[in-house]
């Protein structure tokens, strides 16, 4: 679900550099100060996208991010955490403070978490990002995708 949703998330947030293309396309070569039908449906559905549908898709991300994955991979860690820690002897104990281990107890889910969701909304809006301007670029000239291509190479390796 988190990997759907961020994509979404990523398509969305994509598209509104295009919208401002294409509305700079429409205002451009207007013959006059009012924009045809068709222009004004294509401005009413980007204007659809960016004040309905993106909060929409936004809220979708950080429900599946804190309700689905924060409350369950938060608690799995805490308890392996305890489990491990039952396990200790009585010695592990007397060697160190009682408030600093409860507190890796009790902290390393939530930073083991916000790490991993971290780690794979950067990855994945990286090659939604990508890939999108490189078939955008392409669609104009493949020598303007050509350099974001030779990024992702470089970036690979």
């Amino acid at each position: 679900m988190l990997f759907v949703a961020g994509f979404v998330t990523a398509i969305v947030d994509l598209s509104i550099p295009l919208f401002i293309g294409r509305i700079t396309g429409y205002v451009s070569h207007a013959k006059s100060d009012a924009l045809s039908s068709n222009e004004m449906h294509a401005i009413l559905i980007m204007a659809f996208v960016i004040i309905v549908l993106r909060p929409f898709i936004h809220f979708f991300h950080d429900l599946v991010t804190n309700q689905t994955i924060a409350a369950n991979f938060t608690n799995l860690i805490r308890w392996q955490n305890h489990r491990g820690l039952i396990r200790q002897g009585w010695g592990f104990f007397q060697n160190d403070f009682a408030g600093r281990i409860a507190n890796r107890v009790m902290q390393t889910g939530p930073s083991l978490r916000e790490s991993t969701v971290a780690t794979l909304t950067a990855v994945w809006y990286l090659l939604t990002y990508g890939i999108s301007s490189i078939i955008i670029l392409a669609q104009q000239s493949w020598t303007l995708s050509a350099p974001v291509f030779l990024w992702f190479l470089l970036y690979g390796l």
